[in-house]
């Protein structure tokens, strides 16, 4: 009888201690109704906080790695290729797989191809883990999908980028998985793991936090199997996990650079090289964010996530231990060390709500708590309205990129800016900045190099990023010209949303003529080269009128800047443009319109300057 009662796992029904008000809100949340409509307002909040979103630019040098990789059919690339600035050609980065897989994707679907396979792979850890359920013989609850969303509102920051550390999160996904088969069913499935990390070290970085998990957990079943065998692997399945993980490391050598590519991707790890890694990693801690001066929403929300997942696993093992005097060293360890990676490093936020998620229905069972899930159901519908709730009030009060499935590409990069440089051949070389250089190096290489770009590591051991880094820091007309004197670029082009001040030094110097602009950014070309430069007359540049229907209050804003710098009367159109377009529910909208009206009422009291 015991037995069949632990092969029905939660389906076992409430207690008749159990209050009547509770058994009916089990009874109602256990309807197919009920689970398909959370389920599906699950999925609507999540592709609502996942627009497509244009803070990175990486995508767009994959897509151009990707096309050489496919092209040329090629794992190897030159890193120097498409800079006319100094380069490294040392650095060792292999992505060939994820960027060749992108970019296959890109020439299909183009960015709506890449915005689906964004939301499959976050999909699929949803389909994970709810395989995982259904395999431990239990139905789907609220408790799991409420679960997922915790998950879904945690990775975002990271997840929203498009780029193959989207790969990273799924392979993970799997490692953990595979981890979690094996414990739960006493099977193993560890020979998998070679294969796993096969492809993963050809598709990005991130393999060697997989790799880093893998071991730990190995150790720490090895010490459960010597020290606590009631709760550890039998000896066959950890024999079995020791082979497995010894060959995933032998099949790292299995790549571009051989073994020096995993070798210092690990030294780099352990070592931290903070000054260079905090840019590559996101080195961010949320612990800020739990009570900041101003909420950033999906810091914020991911931070308060971390807190209720670590609260909710921390209750699993204390309760486990009282209840059956359960304890197995490896997963609070395991936990506790990826909670605060997480919570220390912005990028590292992707791994624990992941373990997190595993861990739960595994401690249920353990600690034999099915009775004690149907108490946490109100709160589990409370997080699942709630959290939705969010999701939807962050996408229409904060959220200033209302593209999904890649509509308005040219609110995300300067398509419009880029295709004037070529449309009018203007003279390089060309400076950019940091952000854009990304998308540059897909739509100009080769008729123009890149100054620079979000690859980052190729500039370090040539000073381009310390000079760069210096300018960008002190964006004086001084700093410029010595800046310009040292790159002798002719062109520049600059997000002004991004980099307003970089832009402004242009606008005042004597030795720039701004030539464009648009949505996110500014053109120049140095006074000097006008003659071989032949353009339209700029007051039609300068007319307003192509701005009236912008609606996202950034750009606006920006776009006020812009011409406000240059002095002119039209930044009163766009404030117009402003207060019509932009939806009363921006939760800014106010400040952003007191702040122009300020700088409109200086202009016109001829109080601009400074």
């Amino acid at each position: 009888m015991a037995k069949r009662k632990a092969k029905t796992g939660n389906k076992t029904k409430p207690s008749s201690s159990t209050p009547a008000y509770l058994t009916s809100l089990v009874s109602f949340s256990h309807r197919k109704s009920v689970l398909c409509i959370s389920l599906l307002l699950v999925a609507l909040a999540v592709v609502a906080y996942y627009p497509n979103h244009g803070g990175d630019y990486d995508i767009w040098w994959h897509l151009k790695y990707g096309e050489h990789y496919v092209t040329n059919t090629t794992w190897n690339i030159d890193h120097t290729a498409y800079s006319w600035t100094p380069a490294d050609g040392e650095w060792k980065y292999v992505t060939w797989i994820g960027s060749s897989i992108l970019y296959l994707l890109y020439k299909a679907a183009a960015l709506a191809g890449l915005s689906i396979l964004q939301l499959v792979i976050i999909a699929s850890i949803a389909l994970l883990f709810l395989y995982y359920v259904k395999l431990r013989k239990e139905g789907i609850s609220l408790n799991h999908i409420a679960g997922f969303l915790l998950v879904a509102v945690a990775i975002n920051p990271t997840a929203i980028f498009i780029k193959p550390e989207l790969f990273s999160i799924l392979f993970f996904s799997c490692a953990v998985f595979i981890y979690f088969y094996a414990k739960s069913f006493s099977r193993s499935v560890f020979y998998l793991y070679p294969l796993l990390f096969l492809v993963w070290i050809n598709t990005h970085g991130g393999f060697i936090i997989g790799l880093f998990f893998v071991t730990l957990a190995l150790l720490l079943e090895t010490g459960n199997y010597y020290f606590n065998p009631k709760n550890s692997l039998p000896a066959k399945v950890l024999r079995s996990f020791a082979i497995c993980t010894a060959i995933s490391y032998v099949v790292l050598v299995i790549n571009p650079h051989g073994i020096s590519y995993p070798l210092e991707t690990i030294s780099k790890l352990v070592i931290g090289e903070k000054s260079q890694f905090e840019i590559l990693t996101a080195y961010i801690n949320r612990w800020q964010y739990l009570f900041p001066s101003a909420y950033v929403f999906r810091r914020t929300n991911t931070a308060w996530a971390f807190m209720i997942m670590a609260l909710v696993i921390l209750t699993s093992f204390v309760y486990a231990y009282r209840k059956k005097k359960f304890f197995d060293i490896a997963l609070p360890v395991i936990g506790a060390a990826f909670f605060v990676f997480g919570m220390n490093m912005a990028r590292a936020s992707i791994y624990f709500p992941i373990i997190w998620l595993f861990s739960i229905p595994y401690m249920i069972k353990k600690s034999d708590a099915f009775r004690l899930t149907y108490k946490t159901i109100p709160l589990a519908l409370f997080l699942i309205v709630f959290g939705s709730g969010l999701c939807f009030y962050n996408t229409i009060a904060i959220n200033t990129y209302k593209s999904w499935f890649g509509s308005k590409a040219d609110d995300l990069v300067p398509v419009k800016e880029v295709e004037f440089i070529k449309d009018h051949n203007l003279p390089g070389p060309l400076f950019n900045d940091y952000l854009t250089g990304g998308y540059v190096i897909w739509s100009l290489y080769p008729d123009y190099g890149v100054f620079l770009d979000p690859r980052h590591r190729p500039y370090e051991k040539t000073g381009v990023w310390d000079d760069y880094v210096s300018f960008r820091q002190n964006p004086t007309i001084p700093m410029l010209e010595s800046f310009a004197s040292k790159y002798p670029f002719n062109t520049a082009l600059i997000n002004h949303l991004k980099y307003f001040e970089q832009a402004a030094a242009f606008l005042k110097s004597p030795q720039w003529q701004l030539v464009y602009f648009d949505k996110l950014a500014v053109v120049f070309v140095r006074r000097t080269s006008l003659e071989k430069f032949h353009t339209e007359q700029f007051s039609e540049i300068l007319n307003p009128e192509r701005f009236r229907d912008v609606n996202n209050p950034m750009i606006l804003y920006s776009l006020f800047g812009v011409y406000f710098s240059m002095g002119s009367e039209y930044s009163e159109d766009i404030l117009k443009f402003y207060e019509t377009n932009v939806s009363d529910l921006y939760i800014i909208k106010k400040e952003h319109i007191r702040t122009m009206k300020h700088f409109l009422s200086l202009m016109q009291s001829g109080g601009k300057s400074g």
